[in-house]
Parts: C-alpha cells; sequence; structure tokens
C-alpha cells in the first residue's frame, strides 16, 4: 500500500513540474496566451506601410480625406453661430468674459428639447442613466457616480450638479471632469447646448 502511494505522489509530482517551473519568472520565447482578443488581430494598415491593393496605384496605406470632405466641427460650429448669434460672445468653455453663462444662448422649445433628449440617451445614459440616476456603466463602475438630478449621499458634488450653471455642465461635457472624459468630438457644439437643456429640465422635473 506504501509503495503504490508513493508511486502515484511520484506521478502527480511529475505531472505538475512543468506548471511550477513555469512560476519562477523566468523569461520564456514564447507568447503569452491571449484569452480575449478585443480585435487586436485584424488585417489593417500600419501608418508609413506600403500597400499592395490593386486599387491604389500610388501603394500609400495612409489614404486622402475624399475630395468635398469637411474638418469635423468646423461647419457645425459655423452653422451654430450663424443660427443663434447669442453663441457669438461664448467661448468653447461655456464661459463668457471669464465666467460659466447662466443662461443657455439656445431657445428653450420643444425641438430643442427633444433633441437634448435624443443625444442625452445616445451619449449619456449608458452611464447616467434616462433619468439621470446612473446607467449601467455606473452599476460597475469602481467610483460612485453622483445622481445628475438629486443629492446623495455624495452631497457636495451632487449640490454643485444641481446648482451649476448651464456653462458650467457644457464645460463638462466638452472637456470632460474627474473620470469623464470630452465629448467634444462625439457631440456638436449645438447639441451640447440642447443636452444642458434636457438635463435641466430633468432636474426641474425631479425638483417637484
Amino acid at each position: 500500500m506504501k509503495k503504490s502511494r508513493m508511486i502515484i505522489a511520484a506521478l502527480i509530482a511529475s505531472a505538475l513540474a512543468p506548471t511550477f517551473s513555469s512560476c519562477r519568472g523566468g523569461e520564456s520565447k514564447s507568447p503569452p496566451i491571449h484569452i480575449v482578443p478585443d480585435m487586436d488581430f485584424q488585417p489593417k494598415f500600419r501608418a508609413q506601410a506600403r500597400s499592395e491593393f490593386a486599387a491604389w496605384s500610388d501603394h500609400r496605406a495612409m489614404r486622402l480625406p475624399v475630395e468635398g470632405t469637411v474638418r469635423r466641427q468646423t461647419k457645425s460650429e459655423k452653422e451654430s453661430r450663424d443660427r443663434y448669434p447669442a453663441m457669438l460672445e461664448i467661448d468653447g468653455q461655456g464661459k463668457k468674459g471669464g465666467e460659466f453663462v447662466g443662461t443657455n444662448p439656445l431657445p428653450k422649445t420643444r425641438a430643442v428639447l427633444d433633441r437634448g433628449r435624443e443625444r442625452f440617451n445616445i451619449t449619456c445614459a449608458v452611464c447616467h442613466g434616462r433619468t439621470g440616476k446612473g446607467g449601467l456603466v455606473a452599476k460597475r463602475w469602481p467610483l460612485p457616480v453622483p445622481s445628475l438630478v438629486e443629492p446623495t449621499e455624495l452631497r457636495e458634488p451632487a449640490t454643485k450638479i444641481l446648482d451649476a450653471p448651464p456653462g458650467d455642465l457644457f464645460d463638462v461635457i466638452s472637456n470632460g471632469r474627474s473620470t469623464m472624459p470630452s465629448y467634444s468630438h462625439q457631440i456638436s457644439v449645438e447639441d451640447r447646448w440642447a443636452i444642458v437643456h434636457y438635463l435641466k429640465a430633468l432636474q426641474l422635473h425631479f425638483k417637484k
């Protein structure tokens, strides 16, 4: 019986030897196991690389924009300022004369609020929820996400959000704050102001 136990122990030890030997911290020439590829391995061209694609006679992997392409934001921002002259005196951070503006340059119409709600639900609700109380990301985020519409246990940040002037909210959407990134490339200037209108409407709704 004792001999058979020794044989079993030896077999187990020999089976586990590669596992323990690989945990010594030494360098390995084998690539690490990539359990979740996350689209890391996909057909693509690197910058400055040569392309053999038959339709590109110049063999450049980096392509010029399609003729007539307009740089992002340039045209939409100009159109917004032409449509709403009140924007002309407000800079890109929602400030006028160095202070956050207290009045939204967009009119508070049903169309503007509907547009703000649509943009908010598409871009903001995943983190903040459609009611402003927290979305799916907030439930899994390691740091607490304050409510946009009511005081919570995070009393100071929540109060600041409730009392913030429109320009301050516009600045947060444009440039980000704390763990929130900038959305200036995803949301046009006009739509940012529309979202601010909708957010203020949400806050009024929950104050009732």
